[in-house]
């Protein structure tokens, strides 16, 4: 994976914990990681738009969640 992209997440913790959040809970609405990790929804909507922006994450039916992308680049964060 990018050394860029890695860099890219790994400067906002914001965009870590939704990573891990969506790691354990496999799915999740944006209002429940709004209020589990009491970071305002206006700051995660922009945060989880650019994760979708960089193919991290997706959505479906309302729920969030990881991407195969998303994974290895969690995985490789998490290796570091």
């Amino acid at each position: 994976m990018g050394e860029e992209l890695v860099g890219h997440i790994t400067s906002n913790p914001n965009k870590i914990k939704v990573l891990e959040i969506l790691k354990s809970k496999k799915e999740s609405e944006i209002k429940s990681i709004s209020k589990f990790t009491r970071i305002p929804l206006k700051i995660l909507e922009t945060v989880v738009g650019e994760l979708k922006k960089d193919d991290i994450v997706k959505e479906e039916k309302g729920k969030l969640l990881l991407t195969e992308k998303g994974i290895e680049i969690l995985n490789e964060i998490k290796s570091i």
